[in-house]
């Protein structure tokens, strides 16, 4: 029971890895100040480990700074870290830019977005990974929520609310429960809200919700939604737990520990920033 709950929970864990410790719920209110329909923006990226040093703009920020001294952690035990970040960067800056038209943070703490489903080339890893490479978008943009988005996440299962430097973004506890019910039988979040807090893990908890807190900065009708280093910090133990018991994921020939890959990113960088740039409509 234990390893299947420290499995499920690996989700949680790994979703909010680099997520922020705070408790400061001052003028919390949904929307307030960053209400508003937003598109893609750009970054300048210009880490030596991105883009060879090169400058470019990126409509998704993966900037780190590693520790001198420290040998660079590797995946399958020969691809530098910083090769597969640099990666992750382009990769997911090209889903960024192609796929979302849209995103509605609303005055009421809903969130909307239009988007453009991506054209995949086949359903074996090396087509999924090469339709993510190097995506390609279909014509047609879809809205969430809808009829066909609420069979995966109810438009209710997912909210945010924001005070004035952190959002937090919301998960409903009985979507959860609906969704571990078969494997892990009823009120599955009562579980989870004690592991959060016998760990002592930076998660809101509210009778209703789970919100995972995340960083942001406002200049202008230009908003970056963040996370650096110090909010990973408190999630070291639990991932010391998790990469004993989470089987790897096979990717590119290699069997990844995603728990110990995190880990050993974290502790070699002495900083970082991963940085979702939007600018109002």
């Amino acid at each position: 029971m234990k390893k299947n709950l420290l499995k499920i929970f690996a989700f949680c864990a790994m979703a909010t890895a680099f997520v922020a410790c705070s408790d400061d719920n001052d003028g919390v209110g949904s929307g307030y100040p960053i209400a508003g329909t937003y598109v893609t923006s750009t970054r300048e990226v210009s880490n030596p480990d991105i883009n060879g040093g090169e400058v470019q703009n990126m409509n998704f920020v993966m900037d780190f700074k590693w520790k001198e001294g420290v040998n660079m952690p590797t995946v399958g035990g020969f691809m530098p870290a910083s090769s597969v970040i640099s990666l992750m960067n382009a990769m997911v800056s090209q889903l960024v830019a192609g796929g979302l038209q849209e995103f509605t943070l609303a005055p009421n703490g809903a969130i909307k977005a239009k988007y453009k489903d991506i054209k995949m080339k086949g359903t074996d890893t090396g087509s999924i990974l090469g339709s993510l490479m190097q995506p390609e978008f279909l014509p047609e943009v879809k809205n969430f929520p809808s009829a066909e988005t609420d069979a995966v996440i109810p438009a209710n299962a997912v909210a945010y609310e924001a005070n004035a430097s952190m959002m937090y973004f919301r998960l409903s506890k009985k979507f959860i429960d609906e969704k571990a019910a078969a494997d892990m039988g009823p009120n599955f979040s009562k579980q989870l809200a004690k592991m959060i807090a016998d760990n002592k893990l930076p998660i809101k908890t509210t009778g209703d919700y789970f919100g995972i807190p995340l960083k942001y900065t406002v200049n202008g009708n230009q908003l970056d939604i963040y996370i650096d280093r110090d909010m990973a910090l408190p999630y070291l133990p639990i991932l010391q737990v998790l990469k004993s018991v989470v089987p790897p994921v096979s990717a590119m020939g290699m069997q990844i520990n995603v728990p110990e890959l995190i880990e050993s990113v974290i502790n070699a960088s002495e900083s970082f920033k991963i940085t979702f740039p939007l600018e109002k409509k």
